[in-house]
């Protein structure tokens, strides 16, 4: 099959050859072409002679004369498909294309269509190229197939069939197979050929036909597009749809496969959900440096990207995140309080959610319920404001602070170590009466000072790095457990809030079931959520459909 570029060498071997009586030289074919050099129209001409479109006699000049190649005639070019992530169904266009009647099958008719997406490289079904198609509805294992999910995203993969499912592969080591019910796939075609867009290198390529990169199509919409609470749901390898995606996040959240060489199922609503998550030594580094690289690519200058991961195998993506953000923080969070299952190892009971920035990060610091022990039996002084307890607002040795002396009805007030607060600051606490004057000690004249932090007015204690009042998703919680790594809604607000307003745009990757889009949905945020998995892409619009519906 010839590709673009050649069949405009042969095209001007021909007008040429007719027009002078004898065929051009090879700088006279680079000259018109605009060729990068003589060797690129020496390639397109052997290439040209191993198909037979063309005979040339080795050592002679002007010694090349076209073959006459038969009838040409023309096939449908249908629109667009993905080598990558699905996209919606395929356009519907009258374009045609001319190919070789020879390339025609004797049985069935074939359709060409546009290729968007490199997970097909390894098969030489490159971007921008057209794939010839012939139209049937079966195939065999190894086949690639041109095919429909849900019947509603298209896409071409090789095909094989397993247990209970149909495994769609990529042709590229870097992607992952997507996996589908045999009742949720379509074939539509086979590919038979390829129309190469360009075979040899980017210098032979004129800029002017270089492929146009798209962005991609989201499997799902839920809400009004530019409202707060959008969310729109892609089917497709993180790395391949977020390389094609436009737009900058405030937020993403990241729980990507833990490298825990397990298969992780579950059952919910009558079907069996889940992944593998096993790798090949190395593979699951060099995966895991991509997709950081990737999403960091697609943060915003004020962005946070949280990743979360289990405590026990941390350690490379505490390295990986370092080498691509200025700052890396820990967020530990206790999942739960222990098990009684555990017989040769400590239970695990830590996650870690790596919060990583550059400088100059958005964030909203948040707070928790006091403990209510302390909540109550704190507040034991009293004015005319309500009940308060006491703040203290001297340093201790290990700092130095503001240094003065407040004197007041004959006694000395002062810190050793100094203020936490300036002078003119405490002087207008004074002044609102919200300083507490503690009695000097027996026999002294030297009293201490302490902020009065009111009952009716405590906001809770301000977030630390240790999260324990959230655990994960159990039979007894509020939260439907829909997917065997899903995370409590309650943990995703709390990060969306921590690093984001209304109105700002969060993603998820890795999104699973879509916990992260209902937390941003209710928290006024929009969101784009991926997952290469079919049946999480149909969990989580189902459950953004039921909120949004029920809101």
């Amino acid at each position: 099959m010839l590709t673009r570029r050649q069949k405009e060498v042969l095209d001007f071997v021909k007008s040429y050859s007719k027009k002078n009586g004898y065929s051009p030289s090879l700088q006279e074919i680079q000259k018109q072409l605009k060729l990068a050099s003589v060797s690129t129209a020496h390639f397109h001409i052997s290439k040209l002679q191993e198909g037979g479109y063309i005979t040339k006699q080795d050592g002679k000049a002007r010694s090349i004369a076209a073959n006459n190649t038969g009838k040409m005639v023309r096939i449908p070019l249908l629109g667009y498909i993905a080598a990558g992530a699905p996209i919606e169904a395929i356009e519907d266009r009258t374009e045609t294309i001319a190919i070789p009647a020879e390339k025609v099958p004797r049985t069935g008719s074939l359709f060409a269509l546009s290729v968007q997406g490199d997970s097909m490289i390894d098969e030489n079904i490159n971007d921008g190229d057209v794939i010839l198609v012939k139209q049937q509805n079966t195939a065999s294992d190894g086949d690639v197939v041109v095919a429909l999910i849900e019947n509603e995203n298209a896409t071409v993969k090789k095909f094989y069939r397993e247990r209970g499912r149909i495994r769609l592969q990529p042709a590229n080591k870097r992607l992952d197979p997507f996996f589908v019910k045999p009742s949720a796939l379509t074939i539509q075609g086979i590919v038979v050929d390829v129309i190469s867009e360009n075979p040899v290198d980017n210098e032979t390529r004129p800029v002017s036909t270089l492929p146009l990169i798209r962005a991609p199509r989201p499997t799902f919409r839920i809400g009004e597009e530019n409202s707060p609470g959008y969310c729109e749901g892609y089917l497709g390898d993180s790395l391949e749809v977020l390389s094609q995606l436009e737009r900058k996040y405030q937020t993403i959240y990241l729980d990507p496969p833990f490298n825990s060489n397990r298969d992780y199922t579950y059952s919910a609503l009558g079907e069996k959900f889940g992944f593998l998550d096993t790798w090949e030594e190395g593979e699951y580094e060099r995966w895991l440096d991509r997709l950081i690289a990737a999403c960091k690519a697609k943060l915003l200058p004020d962005g946070t990207l949280f990743f979360h991961i289990s405590a026990e195998l941390s350690l490379a993506p505490h390295f990986t995140l370092q080498k691509h953000f200025k700052k890396v923080e820990s967020i530990f969070w206790k999942k739960a309080h222990g098990k009684n299952t555990v017989k040769n190892k400590l239970g695990a009971v830590i996650d870690i959610i790596y919060k990583a920035t550059d400088n100059g990060s958005k964030f909203n610091l948040l707070y928790v319920p006091l403990d209510e022990y302390y909540f109550e039996h704190s507040y034991r002084n009293k004015d005319a404001r309500g009940l308060y307890a006491l703040g203290s607002i001297k340093h201790d040795k290990t700092r130095s602070g503001h240094i003065y002396t407040i004197k007041r009805d004959g006694i000395t007030y002062c810190a050793p170590h100094g203020w936490k607060i300036p002078r003119k600051r405490l002087d207008e606490l004074m002044r609102e009466d919200r300083i507490h004057f503690a009695k000097p000690k027996k026999g002294t004249r030297e009293g201490m000072l302490y902020k009065k932090l009111y009952k009716h007015e405590t906001k809770g204690k301000p977030l630390s790095n240790l999260w324990d009042d959230i655990h994960y998703i159990t039979r007894t919680t509020q939260d439907e457990r829909l997917y065997p790594t899903q995370k409590p809604a309650t943990l995703l607000k709390r990060i969306i809030e921590l690093s984001s307003d209304p109105g700002d745009w969060v993603l998820d990757p890795v999104a699973g079931s879509g916990t992260t889009g209902t937390a941003a949905q209710s928290l006024g945020r929009s969101t784009t959520l991926i997952d290469s998995n079919p049946e999480a892409i149909k969990i989580m619009r189902n459950r953004l459909s039921k909120l949004i519906q029920s809101n």
